[in-house]
């Protein structure tokens, strides 16, 4: 098995001693550096752990989660990346799966649902950077999974990793409900999952030719450990209504 460098994100708003415990977790059970991207948190008088693995970013404007996780793309400077959360609590288990399923082939592999992914940025080649149109939290992680669908990517998803049941901190709202309902159309009467537009932050080109070209596992070769993402998908046909319309 290859031996894979990865950067961990980990993207940060107001609860900070959550992310310290996160941070804990990442480090007693890894030997990646880290990416803190603290989203403007409202009150600062918490610190963040102080380590030399540990890169802490602060901004000056709230952003989408999604927007985030772009960021820690660009600050990052390996080529694999594992973007997790305050809720989460690997254990080396569970980065030594991330690692292997790639090795395998998965596009995107994440051990607590895509809390908690991992792959390589080889894969923006294929299918752009993170959609930015989701202004807060909510549907993103659904973007994700549909955009691997209609193209035909494998994905690893389970929810074995250690998680702590809280909210979150990017407070879900209609917005990213309505902007998902522009993209994609869930043609449940004929089973389709239906592509109708491009995301907003497309930028293939970013990553090109960085990297060795790799080759990934089609969607069938998915490993959909979750009753209801496997009944999500089941049976179900994609495509891009978009690209049936410009010919």
């Amino acid at each position: 098995m290859e031996k894979l460098c990865f950067t961990i994100g980990l993207p940060c708003r107001n609860r900070i001693n959550f992310c310290n415990q996160a941070l804990s977790y990442f480090l007693k059970n890894s030997n990646y550096n880290i990416i803190v991207i603290d989203d403007n948190s409202d009150n600062l008088d918490d610190k963040y752990l102080e380590h030399e693995r540990i890169k802490v970013i602060y901004n000056k404007e709230k952003k989408s989660l999604t927007s985030l996780w772009n960021q820690i793309l660009k600050e990052s400077e390996t080529q694999y990346i594992i973007l997790g959360g305050d809720k989460l609590r690997p254990k080396k288990k569970d980065f030594e799966l991330i690692e292997q399923k790639l090795n395998e082939g998965f596009a995107v592999v994440g051990t607590y649902m895509l809390g908690f992914m991992g792959f390589s940025k080889h894969l923006i080649t294929k299918i752009g950077f993170f959609d930015e149109g989701f202004k807060e939290s909510g549907f993103e992680d659904t973007d994700v999974m549909n955009t691997l669908f209609v193209n035909n990517l494998s994905l690893y998803f389970s929810q074995e990793t250690e998680y702590i049941q809280i909210g979150t901190g990017w407070q879900p709202n209609v917005v990213n409900g309505n902007y998902y309902r522009t993209k994609w159309l869930e043609d449940w009467e004929n089973n389709q999952i239906i592509q109708l537009k491009e995301g907003n932050n497309l930028d293939k080109e970013y990553f090109s030719g960085k990297f060795k070209d790799r080759e990934y596992l089609t969607w069938d070769k998915s490993e959909l450990k979750a009753d209801n993402i496997i009944n999500y998908y089941k049976n179900k046909t994609g495509f891009k209504q978009f690209k049936l319309n410009d010919k």
